[in-house]
């Protein structure tokens, strides 16, 4: 999938700013921490690829949880096309939730635990 892909230009970006990064990982000696970055970062690009050409069903309810904070402070146009896309996933189907957890980054499970805890039992009661 080319650069018509959604987020493709974004997607690009995040690569190229973190292959400096990569880079001193691969450089350095071998640890836990950069044996899980390194194929993380090569793969990041096909991965979110992949995921473009899939879609949620219909007959599945989503809370999307969304964080306040975006990992492109840097970058305003990232940032919005950011926050359309999880909007835009909400809109594109019955039974999805919007949630903001807010003042929490892109990590939100180790953020904000009680908020996706709370999230996942009221979508399981309500369709459970």
């Amino acid at each position: 999938m080319g650069s018509t892909a959604p987020g493709a230009g974004a997607r690009t970006r995040t690569v190229a700013a973190n292959k400096p990064l990569v880079d001193v990982a691969k450089a350095d000696p071998s640890t836990k921490e950069n044996r899980q970055l390194i194929p993380t970062a090569q793969d990041f690009a096909p991965m979110h690829q992949a995921y473009h050409r899939v879609s949620w069903p219909a007959a599945v309810p989503a809370t999307v949880i969304v964080s306040e904070k975006t990992p492109f402070d840097g970058s305003p146009r990232d940032a919005r096309l950011w926050r359309d896309a999880a909007a835009a996933f909400v809109e594109a189907g019955p039974g999805r939730t919007p949630v903001t957890a807010e003042g929490s980054s892109h990590d939100i499970p180790a953020e904000r635990p009680a908020l996706v805890l709370a999230e996942t039992e009221k979508t399981a009661a309500a369709h459970g």
